[in-house]
């Protein structure tokens, strides 16, 4: 964005603006992860289209689900708020982990990871000059320096 001089664009935009952006950008990666922690399928595509899932499945909720991810996201907040200079998400992900392990939540319908390979996988280079993948890239990447670029003013 300094290439282009965008930086001087930045001027005429208000701050409640940004604010409003920032809080909408928050409010789609939230809404993204709400069909995850219910352990229900989601559209993914957009915002309405995760609250219209949501919805649509609300008698497909995994009860367990909801309530592991009701619990870690309480365990979170309270442990970084009692304990700031603990990674507080570290230790509840492996705790996590080893319920996972022992409990096998998997069979009760909980997502999880699944075996991991071991080892470094083989040295490649990525299709990165395709044509189909540059597109994706090229807007990802241009998507993800907006939403910087906007957390960076408000700084």
């Amino acid at each position: 964005f300094a290439i282009i001089k965008l930086g001087k664009f930045a001027e005429y935009i208000s701050m409640p603006v940004m604010s409003g952006f920032m809080s909408g950008t928050a409010l789609s990666i939230i809404f993204g992860q709400i069909p995850k922690i219910l352990g229900v399928e989601g559209n993914g595509n957009d915002f309405l289209g995760n609250i219209s899932a949501i919805f649509q499945q609300i008698k497909n909720i995994n009860l367990l689900a909801l309530l592991l991810g009701v619990l870690t996201i309480a365990l979170i907040l309270v442990g970084k708020k009692c304990f700031p200079k603990v990674p507080v998400a570290l230790i509840v992900m492996i705790i996590g982990t080893v319920l996972s392990a022992l409990f096998h939540f998997d069979k009760a319908g909980v997502s999880v990871v699944g075996d991991i390979p071991k080892g470094l996988p083989p040295f490649s280079l990525p299709d990165v000059f395709g044509i189909d993948n540059l597109s994706v890239y090229i807007g990802s990447g241009f998507m993800i320096a907006i939403v910087i670029f906007a957390d960076s003013l408000m700084s």
